[in-house]
């Protein structure tokens, strides 16, 4: 039975933003996955050029094996929407490698090896966490997540990630501190009461706030309706198209909403339902249960 390892991957961030000059998020893993089956042949690998940058400064690193025909790359993720795509196969890749050269899977390594490609999601680490994903120099694991059902709704347009953290935000980040704070408070409380009220208040602030930088022209629409079907708020990719829908678990009916969103933007757009999960890398065998 062939080893596999996968990782989820995002539906944007509970919260973003900078303080004192450190660009920081609250990451929010989902149901989505990126993972990577040893083996010798595939007809589906899909290494792309950012991984194998990757792959190549982590043999660099531990100076030992090649990547070479030892296992495929697969994704349920769409690319450019906010949904950690790139963070997820860089560091499913790299876990891989790790795997097939023997090597424990380090994750401070693997976090490291992939700031140096492209700003990197928390996903990567266990639970919800506080991230710097510019650098690295923050990590606070904030907890396990509540129940929260998230439907996502995939907007038109990509977002270059690398070309929008690359711009200068520095003025409107120190305007937004007070905001951003806020945010990132009420999702702490309401990850260590299990309080989902508290985390979608702290999401939508976040979400309101960000768009001076980054402007989602349906949002406020959109948080009228999920407020009025029951929902605790909205959460958005900051550097993607993507904007979450939060309900409490099972609180929701997705064909009713389907319509309501259908009549609201009239216009179709892809619409995922998700969960809100922790993340980190899982390793597990083909046909049998995550390890």
């Amino acid at each position: 039975m062939s080893l596999f390892v996968r990782i989820p991957g995002s539906c944007g961030e509970l919260a973003q933003g900078s303080i004192d000059g450190v660009r920081l998020h609250v990451s929010c893993p989902v149901n989505r996955y990126s993972w990577a089956a040893l083996e010798k042949e595939s007809e589906r690998r899909r290494l792309g050029l950012k991984v194998r940058k990757a792959l190549h400064l982590a043999q660099a690193s531990f100076g030992k094996g090649t990547f070479k025909d030892t296992f495929s790359l697969h994704s349920d993720l769409p690319v450019g929407k906010g949904m950690a795509s790139s963070t997820a196969d860089i560091a499913v890749a790299l876990a891989a490698y790790q795997l097939t050269t023997g090597s424990f899977i380090d994750l401070d390594q693997t976090a490291r090896l992939a700031l140096a490609v492209e700003p990197t999601d928390g996903v990567i680490f266990e639970g919800i966490t506080l991230f710097d994903h510019y650098r690295g120099t923050v990590r606070r694991a904030l907890g396990e997540p509540p129940p929260v059902d998230i439907l996502a709704i995939e907007f038109e347009g990509i977002v270059d990630t690398v070309s929008f953290n690359q711009r200068d935000h520095r003025r409107i980040a120190r305007e937004q501190t007070r905001s951003v704070l806020t945010a990132f408070g009420l999702i702490e409380e309401g990850l260590r009461e299990g309080c989902v009220r508290k985390i979608g208040e702290g999401a939508t602030l976040s979400a309101l706030t960000h768009q001076n930088l980054l402007r989602k022209p349906d949002l406020e629409r959109i948080l009228k309706m999920t407020l009025d079907l029951g929902g605790v708020g909205v959460n958005i990719a900051h550097s993607g198209s993507m904007i979450g829908m939060l309900f409490r678990r099972g609180t929701y009916r997705l064909g009713a909403v389907r319509r309501r969103i259908r009549d609201l933007l009239r216009r179709p757009f892809p619409i995922h339902p998700l969960r809100l999960r922790g993340g980190g890398i899982e390793v597990g065998r083909a046909g049998g249960e995550i390890e």
